[in-house]
């Protein structure tokens, strides 16, 4: 249901939404200098889609919904991004097709100290079939399902000893991802400790206009 405006669920969400939107503004100045193919002005993000993030010291990684492999092009763009495509009229009648979701980036910002105790995966785009991904009714990676024909093994790649502030840039339509976990022999071998994950994950595209209120 609706969130009533003074639930705690509600205020807490308003003022995440406060904290973050620097934070994604940042980010998405990056983005418009990198990917994207337009200025930081006509950089739109999706409203509340997007997600802080905590790999907590206690908490389970088998039972987090994001962290198993997932595509966020078929995941984003709720109610609130549809009502504000729309006002905006820039509202994308292909909603939950691969063309849709093709002009989309997540904007990925590491903001715990390391990333060690979850790594972000990411699936490569060439090693999965993304047709049955994308037919599929679910947003998951199914191996059985979503495997090359000829036998070509799931690729993931993953950012090694990333730092707080880190960014990532990747395509919401074709590249899925999800938390991975180290093997803990070679994480012993490695010398590698493992630190609670927290991050942030925003989707944006350009605009035909700027995005800033008038």
């Amino acid at each position: 249901g609706s969130l009533s405006p003074s639930s705690p669920k509600g205020n807490l969400l308003r003022s995440l939404r406060l904290v973050l939107t620097p934070l994604q503004e940042a980010a998405a100045a990056v983005a418009a200098e990198t990917v994207l193919p337009c200025p930081k002005s006509h950089v739109r993000c999706g409203v509340w889609d997007w997600y802080l993030r905590g790999f907590l010291k206690g908490s389970s990684q088998d039972t987090d919904y994001f962290g198993s492999v997932h595509l966020d092009g078929k995941l984003m763009l709720g109610p609130k991004s549809r009502s504000h495509d729309k006002a905006w009229d820039i509202d994308d009648h292909r909603r939950g097709s691969m063309a849709a979701a093709s002009g989309w980036w997540n904007i990925w910002v590491l903001l715990s100290e390391s990333a060690s105790g979850a790594p972000l995966a990411l699936l490569d785009p060439d090693s999965v079939n993304l047709t049955s991904l994308w037919s599929a009714k679910d947003a998951f990676l199914w191996p059985s399902r979503d495997q090359i024909g000829d036998g070509t093994a799931l690729r993931f790649l993953s950012v090694h000893d990333m730092k707080q502030g880190d960014l990532l840039l990747f395509r919401s339509a074709t590249v899925a991802h999800g938390a991975s976990r180290p093997l803990p022999r070679l994480a012993e071998a490695a010398g590698l400790v493992a630190h609670p994950r927290v991050s942030f994950d925003a989707r944006c595209r350009c605009a035909p206009h700027r995005s800033a209120p008038v």
